[in-house]
Protein backbone atom coordinates (compact mmCIF):
# COMPACT_ATOMS: atom_id res chain seq x y z
CA UNK A 1 0.00 0.00 0.00
CA UNK A 2 1.49 3.61 -1.12
CA UNK A 3 0.89 5.99 1.66
CA UNK A 4 -0.98 9.49 0.70
CA UNK A 5 2.33 11.46 1.06
CA UNK A 6 3.58 9.52 -1.92
CA UNK A 7 0.74 10.28 -4.29
CA UNK A 8 0.81 13.77 -3.38
CA UNK A 9 4.46 14.21 -4.20
CA UNK A 10 3.76 12.32 -7.81
CA UNK A 11 0.73 15.04 -8.00
CA UNK A 12 3.31 17.58 -7.31
CA UNK A 13 6.00 16.56 -9.66
CA UNK A 14 2.76 16.69 -12.37
CA UNK A 15 1.68 19.59 -11.48
CA UNK A 16 -1.71 17.96 -10.53
CA UNK A 17 -1.96 17.81 -6.79
CA UNK A 18 -5.63 18.44 -6.64
CA UNK A 19 -6.25 15.30 -8.29
CA UNK A 20 -4.21 13.63 -5.63
CA UNK A 21 -4.11 15.01 -2.52
CA UNK A 22 -4.73 12.55 0.20
CA UNK A 23 -5.36 10.01 -2.07
CA UNK A 24 -4.17 6.52 -1.30
CA UNK A 25 -4.54 3.38 -3.99
CA UNK A 26 -3.26 0.39 -4.11
CA UNK A 27 -0.72 -0.54 -7.21
CA UNK A 28 -2.99 -2.38 -9.67
CA UNK A 29 -6.57 -0.73 -8.80
CA UNK A 30 -8.13 1.55 -11.17
CA UNK A 31 -8.46 5.12 -10.51
CA UNK A 32 -11.70 7.14 -9.71
CA UNK A 33 -13.69 6.51 -13.25
CA UNK A 34 -13.57 10.04 -14.98
CA UNK A 35 -10.64 11.33 -13.43
CA UNK A 36 -8.81 13.22 -15.68
CA UNK A 37 -5.13 14.25 -14.95
CA UNK A 38 -3.75 11.50 -13.35
CA UNK A 39 -0.82 9.30 -13.11
CA UNK A 40 -2.02 5.69 -14.03
CA UNK A 41 -1.03 3.24 -11.28
CA UNK A 42 0.52 0.21 -12.89
CA UNK A 43 -2.23 -1.98 -14.16
CA UNK A 44 -4.57 0.70 -13.53
CA UNK A 45 -7.39 1.62 -15.74
CA UNK A 46 -10.08 5.05 -15.75
CA UNK A 47 -12.11 5.21 -18.19
CA UNK A 48 -11.88 8.91 -19.98
CA UNK A 49 -8.87 9.14 -17.78
CA UNK A 50 -5.49 10.86 -18.26
CA UNK A 51 -2.36 10.16 -18.35
CA UNK A 52 -0.37 13.33 -17.91
CA UNK A 53 2.30 15.17 -19.00
CA UNK A 54 5.10 12.85 -18.18
CA UNK A 55 3.29 10.25 -16.80
CA UNK A 56 3.85 6.19 -16.50
CA UNK A 57 2.19 3.25 -16.67
CA UNK A 58 3.87 0.15 -17.30
CA UNK A 59 1.65 -2.58 -18.50
CA UNK A 60 -1.32 0.45 -17.39
CA UNK A 61 -4.91 0.39 -19.27
CA UNK A 62 -5.63 3.91 -21.03
CA UNK A 63 -9.24 3.43 -21.54
CA UNK A 64 -11.85 4.38 -24.24
CA UNK A 65 -11.53 8.37 -24.67
CA UNK A 66 -8.30 8.40 -22.55
CA UNK A 67 -5.32 10.64 -23.21
CA UNK A 68 -1.74 10.33 -23.18
CA UNK A 69 -0.24 13.90 -22.92
CA UNK A 70 2.82 15.25 -24.17
CA UNK A 71 5.38 13.10 -23.03
CA UNK A 72 3.27 10.50 -21.61
CA UNK A 73 4.05 6.99 -21.80
CA UNK A 74 2.46 3.86 -21.58
CA UNK A 75 5.30 1.40 -21.57
CA UNK A 76 5.90 -1.89 -22.23
CA UNK A 77 2.16 -3.86 -22.74
CA UNK A 78 0.28 -0.95 -22.54
CA UNK A 79 -2.31 -0.41 -24.12
CA UNK A 80 -4.52 2.56 -25.39
CA UNK A 81 -8.57 2.16 -26.09
CA UNK A 82 -10.92 2.88 -28.69
CA UNK A 83 -10.95 6.38 -29.00
CA UNK A 84 -8.33 6.94 -27.08
CA UNK A 85 -5.27 9.67 -27.84
CA UNK A 86 -1.55 9.26 -27.99
CA UNK A 87 -0.50 13.41 -28.33
CA UNK A 88 2.35 15.50 -29.68
CA UNK A 89 5.35 13.64 -28.30
CA UNK A 90 3.62 10.50 -26.21
CA UNK A 91 4.86 7.51 -26.51
CA UNK A 92 3.32 3.74 -26.79
CA UNK A 93 6.72 1.25 -25.70
CA UNK A 94 7.27 -1.70 -27.11
CA UNK A 95 4.44 -4.00 -27.54
CA UNK A 96 1.70 -1.22 -26.99
CA UNK A 97 -1.57 -1.35 -28.79
CA UNK A 98 -3.41 1.55 -29.60
CA UNK A 99 -6.31 -0.14 -30.61
CA UNK A 100 -9.76 0.60 -33.19
CA UNK A 101 -9.97 4.38 -33.89
CA UNK A 102 -7.09 5.28 -31.73
CA UNK A 103 -5.01 8.45 -32.59
CA UNK A 104 -1.29 8.50 -32.02
CA UNK A 105 -0.98 12.51 -33.22
CA UNK A 106 1.80 13.76 -35.11
CA UNK A 107 5.40 13.52 -33.28
CA UNK A 108 3.85 10.74 -31.32
CA UNK A 109 5.62 7.69 -31.45
CA UNK A 110 4.09 4.00 -31.23
CA UNK A 111 7.85 1.83 -30.95
CA UNK A 112 8.80 -1.72 -31.88
CA UNK A 113 6.69 -3.91 -32.26
CA UNK A 114 3.87 -1.59 -31.18
CA UNK A 115 0.43 -2.03 -33.23
CA UNK A 116 -2.27 1.19 -34.21
CA UNK A 117 -4.84 -1.11 -34.63
CA UNK A 118 -8.19 -1.14 -37.22
CA UNK A 119 -9.08 2.32 -37.84
CA UNK A 120 -6.34 3.83 -36.21
CA UNK A 121 -4.54 6.66 -37.57
CA UNK A 122 -0.78 7.56 -37.02
CA UNK A 123 0.46 11.16 -37.24
CA UNK A 124 -1.48 12.97 -40.25
CA UNK A 125 -3.15 9.61 -41.11
CA UNK A 126 0.35 7.75 -43.20
CA UNK A 127 -0.25 4.01 -44.28
CA UNK A 128 1.67 1.68 -45.89
CA UNK A 129 0.27 -0.93 -48.02
CA UNK A 130 1.67 -3.98 -49.60
CA UNK A 131 3.91 -3.27 -52.10
CA UNK A 132 4.82 0.05 -50.90
CA UNK A 133 1.55 1.99 -52.09
CA UNK A 134 1.39 4.64 -49.41
CA UNK A 135 -1.86 7.10 -48.49
CA UNK A 136 -1.53 9.54 -46.11
CA UNK A 137 -4.57 12.42 -46.18
CA UNK A 138 -5.60 13.19 -49.15
CA UNK A 139 -1.71 12.01 -50.90
CA UNK A 140 -1.73 8.72 -52.26
CA UNK A 141 0.63 7.05 -54.27
CA UNK A 142 4.13 5.00 -54.52
CA UNK A 143 7.22 5.24 -52.60
CA UNK A 144 10.51 4.81 -54.13
CA UNK A 145 13.97 6.01 -53.67
CA UNK A 146 17.18 7.02 -56.05
CA UNK A 147 20.68 8.07 -56.00
CA UNK A 148 21.90 10.72 -57.48
CA UNK A 149 26.15 10.99 -58.09
CA UNK A 150 28.60 8.19 -59.42
CA UNK A 151 28.91 5.76 -56.79
CA UNK A 152 25.61 6.95 -54.67
CA UNK A 153 24.07 4.27 -53.12
CA UNK A 154 19.91 3.81 -52.17
CA UNK A 155 18.86 0.86 -50.91
CA UNK A 156 16.24 -0.76 -51.09
CA UNK A 157 16.08 -0.19 -54.99
CA UNK A 158 12.28 -0.39 -54.54
CA UNK A 159 9.73 -0.78 -52.25
CA UNK A 160 8.13 -3.94 -53.98
CA UNK A 161 8.46 -6.42 -51.12
CA UNK A 162 6.98 -3.55 -48.56
CA UNK A 163 4.47 -5.16 -45.79
CA UNK A 164 1.36 -3.72 -44.97
CA UNK A 165 1.54 -1.89 -41.92
CA UNK A 166 5.33 -1.69 -42.61
CA UNK A 167 8.14 1.07 -42.30
CA UNK A 168 9.97 2.55 -44.98
CA UNK A 169 13.41 2.67 -44.72
CA UNK A 170 16.31 3.76 -46.82
CA UNK A 171 20.19 3.59 -46.38
CA UNK A 172 23.29 3.80 -48.59
CA UNK A 173 25.78 6.30 -48.87
CA UNK A 174 26.42 9.25 -51.28
CA UNK A 175 28.98 9.72 -52.56
CA UNK A 176 31.72 13.01 -52.83
CA UNK A 177 30.92 15.13 -55.92
CA UNK A 178 32.70 17.97 -56.71
CA UNK A 179 29.81 20.10 -57.80
CA UNK A 180 27.92 19.19 -55.09
CA UNK A 181 25.46 17.25 -56.86
CA UNK A 182 25.13 13.82 -54.39
CA UNK A 183 22.35 13.43 -53.14
CA UNK A 184 20.23 10.09 -51.83
CA UNK A 185 16.30 9.89 -52.29
CA UNK A 186 13.37 8.51 -50.77
CA UNK A 187 10.20 9.26 -52.69
CA UNK A 188 6.63 9.32 -52.39
CA UNK A 189 4.00 10.19 -55.07
CA UNK A 190 1.20 12.29 -53.76
CA UNK A 191 -1.56 11.10 -56.44
CA UNK A 192 -1.51 7.98 -58.19
CA UNK A 193 -3.44 5.22 -59.13
CA UNK A 194 -2.15 1.98 -57.11
CA UNK A 195 -3.20 0.05 -60.29
CA UNK A 196 0.30 -1.18 -62.20
CA UNK A 197 1.95 1.58 -64.36
CA UNK A 198 -0.66 4.17 -63.05
CA UNK A 199 0.58 7.73 -63.78
CA UNK A 200 1.96 10.20 -61.68
CA UNK A 201 0.07 12.98 -61.65
CA UNK A 202 -0.08 15.94 -59.56
CA UNK A 203 -1.66 17.71 -55.92
CA UNK A 204 -2.86 20.67 -55.56
CA UNK A 205 -1.29 21.75 -52.17
CA UNK A 206 -3.68 22.42 -49.11
CA UNK A 207 -3.10 22.41 -45.37
CA UNK A 208 -0.54 24.63 -43.70
CA UNK A 209 2.65 22.82 -44.73
CA UNK A 210 4.39 19.27 -44.42
CA UNK A 211 4.71 17.25 -41.20
CA UNK A 212 6.91 14.50 -40.26
CA UNK A 213 8.11 11.76 -38.28
CA UNK A 214 11.22 9.82 -39.58
CA UNK A 215 13.88 8.11 -37.30
CA UNK A 216 17.25 9.83 -38.44
CA UNK A 217 19.23 6.57 -36.89
CA UNK A 218 22.25 7.04 -39.65
CA UNK A 219 22.76 11.01 -38.16
CA UNK A 220 22.90 12.57 -41.42
CA UNK A 221 21.84 15.67 -42.50
CA UNK A 222 18.41 15.47 -43.65
CA UNK A 223 15.88 17.90 -46.11
CA UNK A 224 12.45 17.57 -46.99
CA UNK A 225 11.55 18.19 -50.98
CA UNK A 226 8.95 19.57 -52.34
CA UNK A 227 8.85 17.97 -56.79
CA UNK A 228 6.38 19.49 -59.14
CA UNK A 229 5.93 17.29 -62.45
CA UNK A 230 8.86 19.13 -64.36
CA UNK A 231 11.70 17.90 -62.65
CA UNK A 232 13.55 20.50 -62.72
CA UNK A 233 15.81 22.65 -60.02
CA UNK A 234 13.12 25.39 -60.34
CA UNK A 235 10.23 22.97 -59.72
CA UNK A 236 12.14 21.49 -56.55
CA UNK A 237 12.10 23.13 -52.74
CA UNK A 238 13.73 22.02 -49.99
CA UNK A 239 13.81 22.53 -46.42
CA UNK A 240 16.19 21.43 -43.69
CA UNK A 241 14.81 18.73 -40.95
CA UNK A 242 15.75 19.91 -37.61
CA UNK A 243 14.07 17.25 -35.45
CA UNK A 244 12.84 13.34 -35.35
CA UNK A 245 9.21 15.02 -35.69
CA UNK A 246 7.41 18.25 -36.37
CA UNK A 247 5.66 20.73 -38.83
CA UNK A 248 7.49 22.93 -41.64
CA UNK A 249 5.21 25.45 -43.25
CA UNK A 250 4.88 25.89 -46.96
CA UNK A 251 6.65 29.38 -46.65
CA UNK A 252 9.44 27.86 -45.68
CA UNK A 253 10.17 25.61 -48.83
CA UNK A 254 12.76 27.49 -50.93
CA UNK A 255 14.76 25.97 -54.46
CA UNK A 256 17.96 26.41 -52.84
CA UNK A 257 17.55 25.66 -48.72
CA UNK A 258 20.79 25.76 -48.19
CA UNK A 259 21.09 29.46 -49.77
CA UNK A 260 17.54 30.95 -49.58
CA UNK A 261 18.98 34.39 -50.83
CA UNK A 262 19.59 32.85 -53.75
CA UNK A 263 16.64 30.67 -54.81
CA UNK A 264 13.28 30.86 -54.60
CA UNK A 265 10.75 30.10 -52.45
CA UNK A 266 7.32 27.57 -52.81
CA UNK A 267 3.77 29.40 -53.92
CA UNK A 268 1.95 26.60 -53.85
CA UNK A 269 2.49 25.11 -56.80
CA UNK A 270 0.68 21.37 -57.62
CA UNK A 271 2.86 18.84 -56.50
CA UNK A 272 4.11 15.29 -58.41
CA UNK A 273 5.90 14.08 -55.03
CA UNK A 274 7.20 14.58 -51.75
CA UNK A 275 10.85 13.24 -50.87
CA UNK A 276 13.30 12.89 -47.95
CA UNK A 277 16.75 13.99 -49.45
CA UNK A 278 20.61 13.34 -47.90
CA UNK A 279 22.44 15.73 -49.03
CA UNK A 280 26.12 15.47 -50.11
CA UNK A 281 29.25 17.25 -49.94
CA UNK A 282 32.56 17.85 -52.17
CA UNK A 283 35.03 15.57 -50.21
CA UNK A 284 34.03 12.82 -48.09
CA UNK A 285 31.05 10.35 -48.64
CA UNK A 286 28.14 10.91 -46.49
CA UNK A 287 26.40 7.49 -45.34
CA UNK A 288 22.84 7.48 -44.05
CA UNK A 289 19.91 5.55 -42.71
CA UNK A 290 16.62 6.76 -41.74
CA UNK A 291 12.40 5.41 -41.62
CA UNK A 292 9.58 7.01 -42.41
CA UNK A 293 7.04 6.45 -40.06
CA UNK A 294 4.88 9.51 -41.33
CA UNK A 295 4.74 12.04 -43.74
CA UNK A 296 1.73 13.87 -44.85
CA UNK A 297 0.30 17.67 -44.50
CA UNK A 298 -1.13 19.83 -41.57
Amino acid sequence: MRNATTYTNIAVLLGLTALFVGACAAEGTSLPEGTGGGSMATGGAATGGYNATGGVATGGYNATGGVVATGGVVATGGVVATGGVVATGGVVSTGGVVATGGVVATGGVVSTGGVVSTGGTSGAGWAVQAGGYVTSGSWKGYAWTAAAGTGTTALPKDFSAATAGGTLCVSGSVAAMADYSGVGMFGVNVNQASAAASPVLTWASSGNGISYNISNTGGSTLRIQLQDASDTAAGRWCATVSAASGTIPWGSFNTTCWAPSAGGYYAGQALAAVLVTVPGNNATAVPYNFCVSSLGTY
